[in-house]
């Protein structure tokens, strides 16, 4: 992030490696939501960023959940099986299993 400042990490000349740590953890979390979405909108276009984004925070488990059963999905049918959520790519998600809807 551009707009970071030296000054936002350092107090009388000592870094705080603690707050330093935290940021970039949820830099790192917050482009890793970023990629799972674009996935997720890649295979599923009715995909909405609504439906994973609260107060401008990710729900990055739901992300990875919803993508999971995504995956699952496609391995079963690519074994020639259409089990349970026939038809429509996101039923399975927004009947209760993932976080999408």
């Amino acid at each position: 992030d551009p707009s970071v400042e030296e000054r936002q990490y350092m107090a009388g000349g000592v870094w705080d490696h603690s707050g330093l740590l935290d940021d970039l953890s949820i830099m790192e979390e917050r482009a890793a939501s970023e990629s799972l979405f674009a996935e997720l909108q890649r295979r599923d276009p009715s995909v909405e960023e609504r439906q994973y984004m609260a107060g401008g925070v990710w729900d990055h488990s739901g992300l990875l959940d919803d993508l999971s059963i995504m995956e699952e999905r496609a391995a079963s049918e690519a074994e020639g099986g259409r089990g349970e959520g026939e038809g429509d790519p996101m039923e399975q998600i927004e009947g209760g299993e993932g976080r999408g809807g």
